[in-house]
């Protein structure tokens, strides 16, 4: 701990423990000596007859006196005048004062800096009662200031600075509710849920351990519009072909809190149709967490339940075909689905309909009912269109690009209606799907469709274009923890390197994907997302291990010749 340019010292408070530091680091600190600099810190000068009989309230004066001296003569042997004056004494002006604090502000809070915590009573009593009381007076002031803050903030609309106020007003008293549940109302202002269930995880500990006691029905409340908010991108996303849901970096700690939160709200909601609900959000939940009869069982609860609401059935009926799709039961997925579109148009707040569709249009086509598809997916983009959805509205363009690419590596790059070849249509559609992708906070989804990219920019002749997009691709997927999306773009990157004559470079791709597919295979990940598998394994059996053997039959010196 490093001393600034200007002081001699730094003395640093930390619940029952003051540390001083120089230059070199923390120097050691009898208890008493620490409690003497603390309390000169708030109390500032004092005479001596007050610490010694403080100190040592057992000993008489003179024993006091005398063991004070003895105190004071090994802090001033320190050097840097961390005590001055002879009666009454005061720190030296060049000791800088600090709280050591875990408060996420973006300076370490002053509020008690200085005040000890938790000394005996027995032993310091009127020291303990001094700094109890200074903690209480500085912690209402400095929570009164944070409130006020918060309501100017909120004033203006301004819930960056709103949730900075509710950090402050924690930092000054984490163990009142009502910070924790303003910094989750900006969270969820902000449009950050699971933050917003981060704060009630933190506050459900501090009151369990320091109080014996869980959150307020008012704070428990907030955290289950955060859970359900959670539930309700959990389902945006779960429902896309290139969303992923084996991906486990984002399957973190809000995910298993939103999930506890609704199993506990489900178990305690009197209400059919409320508890109805509730099982669709957890049963998304519980699929992102990868435990898909949880899921089923939330979503068949729901569907059991007398009297729910079409939009809520239509929900659980898509839960249900996603799950089936996911178990690779195609024909069950469609069945679920098309009954959810028509649950969909019958409510009065209905789910998406452009959602709906498009997962129809994903199983026609792995079923291989192209004129069916692509009807299909006509629907879904006016849908989003029409809805201003464009997450649907990517994964569509998105889907048809790869289906029209496919098209034309199979049939030798055919014409499409209006003269223009697969490949080309596929580059086209592609690049409007990149340009929507990129403003979105989906980066599987963007990693996608910039490997798309690259695969149509090889087979409309542009290599160097394709290695480029698919090497952006093959980073993001490395960020997100894809593998299988990395297993593509590898693909992607081999056929691109092949196209330029850098041998060395598809082998090496080439050998990569395989690997990486082997590995998937003994660790069980294929099978989890089977549109994305079937891609990866696809494109490893055309391009990494074709590949693998087309580079067999020529000698590195000859990669010109390709």
């Amino acid at each position: 701990m490093s001393v600034p340019r200007g002081w001699n010292w730094r003395l640093v408070v930390s619940g029952a423990t003051a540390t001083l530091c120089d230059e070199t680091g923390p120097v050691h600190l009898s208890e008493r000596a620490s409690i003497v600099l603390a309390y000169l810190a708030v109390a500032g000068p004092t005479r001596r007859s007050r610490l010694a009989a403080n100190l040592w309230p057992d000993a008489d004066a003179e024993r006091a006196r005398s063991n004070l001296r003895q105190l004071l003569f090994r802090l001033r042997a320190l050097g840097g005048d961390v005590i001055v004056g002879a009666d009454p004494l005061q720190l030296g002006p060049g000791v800088l004062v600090e709280a050591a604090t875990q408060s996420r502000t973006d300076t370490p809070s002053d509020v008690n800096a200085g005040v000890l915590e938790g000394l005996d009573p027995d032993a310091f009593g009127e020291f303990a009662a001094f700094f109890a009381e200074e903690r209480a007076r500085r912690t209402a002031t400095s929570t009164a200031a944070a409130m006020a803050e918060w309501e100017r903030a909120v004033g203006r609309g301004d819930w960056g600075d709103a949730l900075h106020a509710a950090w402050r007003a924690m930092a000054a008293d984490p163990v009142s509710e009502r910070p924790y549940r303003l910094a989750m109302t900006a969270h969820l202002r902000l449009g950050a849920p699971g933050d917003a269930l981060a704060e009630y995880r933190r506050c459900r500990e501090v009151l369990e351990r320091v109080i014996g006691v869980g959150p307020s029905q008012a704070t428990s409340s907030l955290a289950r519009q955060a859970a359900a908010a959670v539930a309700a991108a959990s389902r945006a996303e779960g429902g896309l072909a290139a969303a992923g849901l084996g991906r486990r970096a984002e399957a973190g700690g809000w995910l298993q809190e939103g999930a506890a939160v609704l199993a506990a709200a489900l178990e305690t909601e009197p209400d059919a149709g409320s508890g109805a609900r509730l099982a669709v959000e957890l049963g998304w939940l519980e699929l992102r967490l990868g435990r898909a009869q949880r899921a089923a069982s939330a979503a068949r609860r729901a569907v059991a339940t007398d009297g729910v609401e079409s939009s809520v059935l239509a929900e659980a009926w898509f839960l249900l075909g996603t799950l089936a799709r996911y178990r690779g039961d195609l024909e069950e997925a469609e069945s679920w689905w098309r009954q959810a579109l028509a649950a969909a148009g019958r409510a009065r707040a209905p789910v998406s309909e452009a959602r709906m569709r498009l997962n129809v249009a994903q199983v026609e086509d792995a079923l291989g009912a192209t004129a069916r598809a692509a009807e299909a997916y006509g629907e879904a983009l006016r849908s989003a269109r029409a809805a201003h959805d464009r997450e649907v509205e990517v994964v569509v363009l998105n889907n048809l690009g790869h289906a029209a690419l496919s098209l034309g590596l199979r049939s030798g790059d055919v014409r499409a209606p209006g003269g223009a070849s697969a490949s080309r249509l596929a580059r086209d559609l592609l690049a409007a799907a990149l340009t929507i992708a990129k403003t979105l906070a989906d980066r599987t989804l963007l990693a996608s469709v910039l490997d798309g990219l690259g695969r149509a920019e090889v087979a409309c002749g542009e290599p160097e274009l394709g290695r480029s997009s698919a090497a952006r691709a093959h980073l993001i997927a490395s960020e997100v923890g894809d593998a299988v999306l990395r297993v593509e773009t590898l693909a992607t990157l081999a056929e691109a390197s092949l196209a330029l004559g850098d041998v060395s470079s598809a082998r090496s791709y080439a050998l990569s994907a395989e690997r990486l597919v082997s590995d998937l295979k003994v660790a069980g990940e294929l099978g989890e997302r089977p549109r994305s598998v079937l891609y990866a394994l696809g494109n490893a059996a055309v391009t990494p291990l074709g590949a693998t053997s087309r580079l067999e039959e020529v000698d590195d010196g000859e990669s010109a010749a390709l």
